[in-house]
């Protein structure tokens, strides 16, 4: 049976992130109503939820991503820009970084970078190098170019080729 979305809120709501807790207490019906609160207009708990489902590496969290990175509200984008690195196997999250690195707001973009960085996402050399001569503000420019000579230099043997 499916739980109300008072104890679904209550799962994210712990002082302490307790990620097995979510994974052994969520069940496939529940989802409707994790997805719903990443809309929800309380800010701290939309990006706590988003926050847990990228520890959670499912395809119904892989789904609640999706709907976190095209999130109205750019704090959400960034989150989810963030968690999208514990599922670079997937197709679909390749293509949810690769919207989040041309999003309008710098700070999602610049989580975007730190996930194609962080997971060492060499297929993404060629765009960071477009993007690292393209961009306007200085400091997400060094940043870029940095990732750039970065995945640049990572052994082949050592690296997320997708």
């Amino acid at each position: 049976m499916p739980k109300t979305t008072e104890e679904i809120i209550k799962i994210f709501n712990r002082v302490k992130p307790d990620y097995s807790n979510v994974i052994d207490n969520l069940d496939d019906e529940d989802y409707p109503i994790v997805q719903s609160l990443i809309d929800d207009d309380n800010l701290y708990l939309a990006s706590k939820v988003v926050s847990y489902i990228g520890h959670l590496k499912s395809q119904n969290a892989l789904s609640g991503l999706a709907i976190a990175a095209r999130n109205k509200k750019s704090s959400i984008r960034a989150v989810a820009a963030y968690a999208l690195r514990n599922f670079i196997s997937s197709p679909e999250a390749i293509n949810l970084i690769n919207e989040l690195l041309e999003d309008p707001n710098l700070g999602v973009r610049k989580f975007a970078l730190r996930t194609v960085s962080s997971a060492k996402l060499v297929n993404f050399k060629e765009k960071i190098k477009l993007i690292s001569q393209t961009e306007s503000n200085e400091r997400m420019k060094r940043l870029t170019s940095k990732v750039k000579d970065d995945l640049d230099k990572l052994d082949n043997s050592n690296v997320a080729i997708l």
